[in-house]
């Protein structure tokens, strides 16, 4: 498994279990479609990242203040790191944040690994199965796809 796969699956899984329920709540009850749900879905996230999004949207204004102070004491001192440091401390008293939004942005990015694993295969998530497609073509095909892949590079063209 690969890094991108266990991110998708690491967070996926918990938010299939949303979408799962909202499956179980619309869909079964009213008749709708597997869109409706997935709809659904992307707005309860959206809701649930608002928050996130806000402090983030804060955090960058609150740079964008600070950032012509900082920009002067890199010109002022440029020459001397230490001062350079202390001046910039002393900015860190006052509220500025180097490194202000990369909690929230990173929080924001792993989250959306979750919900395009949900998205891209709801129903994975809503069946609770593995890699379906795979399964199902291999049980087809009487083929099993790591085997193919393992001999892809013995084929020659002629």
């Amino acid at each position: 498994m690969d890094t991108i796969e266990f991110l998708y699956s690491i967070i996926g899984y918990p938010l299939g279990y949303i979408m799962w329920a909202i499956y179980e709540v619309i869909c079964k009850n009213t008749g709708a479609s597997i869109g409706v749900a997935i709809l659904v879905f992307t707005f309860i996230v959206k809701l649930a990242m608002l928050p996130l999004s806000i402090r983030q949207q804060k955090n960058t204004a609150k740079s964008a203040i600070f950032a012509p102070k900082v920009r002067e004491i890199q010109q002022k001192y440029k020459n001397n790191q230490e001062k350079q440091q202390q001046e910039l401390a002393k900015l860190q008293q006052q509220g500025y944040s180097p490194m202000g939004g990369c909690g929230t942005m990173a929080i924001t990015f792993l989250l959306l690994f979750g919900v395009l694993d949900v998205v891209y295969k709801p129903m994975t998530h809503i069946m609770h199965m593995g890699n379906t497609a795979q399964i199902m073509q291999e049980s087809y095909y009487a083929v099993s796809y790591t085997h193919l892949r393992a001999h892809e590079t013995e084929l020659h063209l002629v």
